[in-house]
């Protein structure tokens, strides 16, 4: 362990009663009833560092390692959008076009009166007026619903058809009655057939081919935990999921997902399986990008284009882009909540970032505790006071999928 982590591990700043007070990544970790905890930090567009604690199930000693798997839940927007903008640099996918004209067998709904030609850049950007916020997946055991079926809303599926619902590139505010705000899960979906239907391919190939093994994301996939692949992908089993609340909830037990983790067909969405480091990777060649425009597959100037703010949204093209304390710096990334999973993925513009992974919907605190730590001992443009619980609060209504 290097002298660097020790500091970060030992040092997490939680705040009471108006002031931040230190506890160690163990201390919290039980708090929180999480077994297994994996991050990274990336400075000076490299990866700084790696870490990962725990077990894989409660009370067992099967210890985790930097290889072993978490699901990356939302973050596999963001996986997802860059993809989409290398079909868009291909010329195969145009951002503006309506997708029904790519769409085969299938057309978006909507409710009466409402346009239903929506584009591949509203959806990124959670301006397509689009329902069904996220997804609860699929246990093991269950019949798992095709893409289609996750569309129409029919069964085995768990969620309602997802449909344009309110006009496009309007701003939603989050309220109590509606925490995700405009926040469409569904709307991936819909991209993910898109996808799917123009290269005649299937998902997990796509992404693959175009973002897993350009970025060497040798240990992510989005092959699902029920199929034959996954295990052989695979050395170590993923740790199991935890306590599967929302908005933070704590239970007084470590209570797992029921068979340790969920499917999920809303891949685009919520699917990828992946490691700290790997997000760390994915981070470090985007960051690269930006710097010296050295990939062909993903030019510099529409790798930029995916970090403007859309007007009316937090987002960009699949990230939700933040400032920082430094005006020439942006932050971008996305955080991620599936059933018994937590995850996030940030980078700065200036070639710095960090990622972290962990098995249980309890801790969203930890994303602010751990980046504080972090953010002090790597000098980040956004200094460890001011990432304060309004940022939680923001975290908490953002109703991560």
């Amino acid at each position: 362990m290097s002298e660097r982590i020790n500091r970060i591990i030992n040092n997490l700043l939680v705040k009471e009663k108006g002031r931040l007070v230190p506890y160690t990544l163990e201390e919290r970790m039980k708090y929180f009833h999480t077994t297994a905890f994996g991050f990274a930090v990336i400075d000076d567009y490299e990866i700084a560092e790696v870490f990962s604690t725990g077990v894989r199930v409660y009370g067992e000693e099967s210890y985790i390692d930097n290889n072993t798997p978490f699901m990356a839940a939302s973050v596999s927007k963001a996986v997802f959008a860059v993809a989409v903008m290398k079909l868009v640099q291909k010329g195969i996918l145009d951002l503006d076009r309506d997708v029904n004209d790519y769409l085969i067998g299938y057309e978006v709904p909507s409710e009466e009166g409402l346009s239903n030609k929506i584009t591949l850049r509203q959806i990124l950007g959670h301006l397509a007026g689009l329902n069904v916020s996220g997804f609860g997946g699929y246990s093991l055991d269950s019949e798992i619903p095709t893409l289609l079926q996750v569309l129409k809303g029919e069964p085995p599926a768990k969620t309602e058809a997802v449909k344009v619902i309110r006009p496009q590139n309007v701003y939603v505010p989050k309220t109590l009655e509606n925490p995700t705000g405009p926040y469409s899960g569904g709307g991936y979906c819909i991209a993910q057939k898109v996808v799917c239907d123009v290269t005649g391919r299937p998902f997990t190939e796509i992404m693959d081919d175009l973002v897993l093994k350009p970025f060497d994301m040798k240990n992510s996939t989005f092959i699902q935990a029920k199929e034959e692949d996954f295990s052989r992908k695979f050395k170590q089993k993923p740790p199991l999921g935890y306590n599967p609340t929302r908005q933070g909830l704590r239970l007084n037990d470590y209570v797992p997902v029921k068979g340790g983790y969920h499917v999920y067909t809303e891949m685009a969405a919520g699917g990828l399986w992946s490691t700290s480091e790997d997000l760390a990777k994915f981070g470090t060649g985007l960051m690269n990008i930006l710097r010296d425009d050295n990939d062909s597959a993903l030019s510099q100037e529409n790798l930029e284009k995916m970090l403007i703010k859309q007007e009316n949204s937090d987002n960009g093209i699949g990230f939700y882009i933040d400032p920082t304390e430094n005006p020439e710096v942006k932050m971008f990334g996305h955080t991620g909540c599936n059933d018994g999973f937590l995850s996030l993925a940030y980078y700065f513009t200036n070639g710095q970032g960090i990622t972290m992974m962990f098995n249980s919907n309890e801790g969203l605190s930890l994303y602010l505790e751990l980046s504080r730590a972090v953010s002090r001992e790597f000098g980040f443009p956004i200094s460890p006071e001011n990432i304060d619980f309004k940022e939680e609060e923001k975290m908490l209504m953002k109703g991560e999928e």
